[in-house]
């Protein structure tokens, strides 16, 4: 299966796990960027000032995002590196960087089978990409990440099937509470000549992405 046919699937296949999350989110325009805040999920994301920003309101409205809210509120927000872009084009090899948080409890199986390496797939399953036919490269060492009782890991993927125009580089730090029952998320992305270009940006958007502890059963 190509990975424009498997990222497919799997956005779908995270958009119905991610709609049982609570949306709390806070955007701020400062001269350098866009802050994207939440006291509530504890959180706190900066995207520069020309990019766009799509909360709940707009997510709701666009199709591409209709499971998120067919069972309960959400908190995910999307961050686009362009001015005419729809929510959608996240997940997808565009030729402009986007950037999607995401907050999301985690099961009492996924409990019990989570680690740090499992942390990479939580929104992108690496290893079923692989069983499906996509060639994943790593390009980076995986960075194993702790901060108090949080636990977590900063990797970068390309994905690369049958079509090169389906590629897709990302980012991705994902962190994970002590009671191992809540999971956030942070990936950043675009086509891998994109991610390339705009790797310094992408960077400075993941290392603005904090999260703070607050105890082990937040």
């Amino acid at each position: 299966m190509a990975p424009g046919r498997a990222l497919t699937g799997r956005r779908s296949r995270l958009l119905g796990v991610v709609a049982a999350l609570v949306l709390g989110t806070a955007l701020t325009a400062c001269s350098d960027g866009h802050v994207v805040s939440s006291e509530s999920q504890q959180l706190y994301l900066k995207v520069p000032s020309t990019w766009t920003v799509f909360g709940e309101h707009e997510l709701s409205k666009d199709g591409a995002f209709g499971s998120l809210f067919s069972s309960a509120p959400i908190f995910a927000t999307i961050a686009l590196g362009t001015k005419h872009a729809r929510p959608g084009d996240a997940f997808t090899p565009t030729g402009y960087p986007w950037a999607i948080v995401v907050v999301r409890p985690l099961s009492a199986t996924e409990q019990s089978q989570m680690s740090l390496n499992g942390l990479r797939d939580v929104l992108f399953n690496v290893d079923t990409l692989q069983t499906e036919g996509a060639n994943v490269e790593s390009l980076t060492t995986p960075s194993l990440l702790v901060k108090g009782s949080l636990h977590g890991t900063l990797v970068a993927y390309e994905v690369q099937g049958s079509e090169a125009s389906s590629a897709l580089a990302y980012e991705q730090e994902t962190w994970v509470n002590s009671a191992t029952n809540k999971v956030w998320v942070l990936m950043a992305g675009c086509s891998p000549s994109c991610f390339q270009a705009q790797q310094p940006v992408i960077s400075r958007i993941v290392q603005s992405f904090l999260v703070t502890d607050r105890g082990s059963n937040d």
